[in-house]
């Protein structure tokens, strides 16, 4: 089941399970920065993603195929790590004899399915790895299955990960370092925010500050390269529909190309002010930004 809005505010009190995972470099959808940034308030707060929705319908489906296989399980059980580490997790499920955790998982990425081995095995990505590690650093426990929806399998494929006192200590250090310096310290890090939070980065109004002047040339003539080859392929898209006369279909050998009509369903966009990234071509000038 999803976490509720208060394990959300107070997980981010503290490190949870996935930002070790970031801290580690493991995670390919959040950064070092992001964290930071999350854990010091600095990032608005966002609407659940369709992948987060999904996983919060489809987690407690596969929460009830491991108490078929394990048992009956507590679910969402929050743990914080002992002797005052920073870190807090809420685990998917543990077994009632405290014998072992059950994290949940559902993978759509084909890059991500190809770093999971045999079912069984406690062949796991680098970013599960640390998240389990992370788990059973909080919880204590030894063992931690990993419960994973695999595209095109049956049933979920169930993992077996060991604890390991060596990996665990190594998150526990990174732990305290991170929260003493970038958290407590407030000092930057080397890594750059993730491109999908960067939206969501509360910013001072008006505020200005000095940008690469290269890097800015170098965007707008990569839009100028975008727009000549756009146009391009335009004109040949018109050049290969004039050969096809009045044919719906052209016959390419290996490819073919068709030229139909396509029903699309009205919609109507809901109003939003989103943040827009625009090149001002005269630059900053007095009070007003001009294009």
């Amino acid at each position: 089941m999803p976490i509720t809005d208060r394990q959300r505010r107070k997980h981010n009190e503290l490190l949870g399970s996935s930002d070790m995972a970031a801290l580690f470099g493991y995670d390919r959808y959040k950064t070092e920065a992001d964290v930071q940034l999350i854990k010091l308030g600095k990032v608005e707060p966002q609407a659940p993603t369709d992948a987060m929705r999904a996983g919060n319908l489809y987690e407690p489906a596969y929460l009830a195929y491991a108490e078929q296989v394990f048992g009956k399980l507590r679910r969402n059980v929050e743990k914080r790590a002992p002797g005052g580490l920073p870190l807090r997790v809420h685990v998917d499920g543990c077994l009632l004899d405290g014998s072992a955790d059950i994290e949940a998982k559902r993978v759509r990425n084909r890059d991500e399915e190809g770093d999971y081995g045999e079912p069984g095995s406690g062949d796991v990505p680098a970013r599960v790895m640390v998240q389990v590690q992370t788990i059973m650093l909080c919880t204590g426990h030894p063992l931690c299955y990993v419960v994973v929806d695999l595209p095109f399998s049956t049933l979920p494929a169930i993992y077996k990960v060991s604890a390991n006192a060596q990996m665990q200590q190594a998150i526990a250090v990174m732990a305290k370092d991170f929260w003493a310096h970038h958290i407590v310290g407030g000092e930057p890090v080397l890594a750059r925010p993730s491109y999908d939070i960067l939206p969501y980065i509360i910013r001072e109004t008006g505020k200005r500050t000095a940008v690469d002047p290269e890097m800015v040339k170098r965007y707008v003539e990569m839009g100028d390269e975008i727009k000549k080859v756009t146009d391009a392929r335009k004109a040949l898209q018109s050049e290969v529909v004039a050969d096809m006369g009045d044919a719906e279909y052209g016959d390419g050998g290996d490819i073919a190309v068709s030229y139909r009509h396509e029903a699309r369903k009205g919609y109507v966009v809901e109003s939003s002010n989103p943040r827009v990234f625009r090149v001002l071509k005269q630059g900053l000038k007095g009070d007003n930004d001009n294009e």
